[in-house]
């Protein structure tokens, strides 16, 4: 438990609260793309899985990305 307190601030992961489809084309299709592509590329799409994998990769995420993506996150 001694590594946390070295972490970041920011969270290495992003626990989502349950999605709507439109909520996830919104962050795929605003300031995620990039990361999309670079990030989760070989994912496939449907289910949630693309935002999923975003959401387990935040520390990789563009800042404009994690924003957006935050902004589902369960409170």
């Amino acid at each position: 438990a001694g590594t946390a307190a070295a972490a970041p601030a920011a969270p290495a992961v992003i626990v989502l609260r349950p999605m709507r489809p439109r909520e996830e084309l919104l962050v795929l299709r605003s300031a995620c793309g990039a990361d999309v592509r670079t990030i989760c590329g070989g994912v496939p799409a449907g289910g949630g899985r693309i935002v999923q994998c975003l959401a387990t990769n935040a520390a990789q995420l563009s800042p404009a990305c994690k924003d957006v993506l935050s902004q589902f996150a369960a409170r």
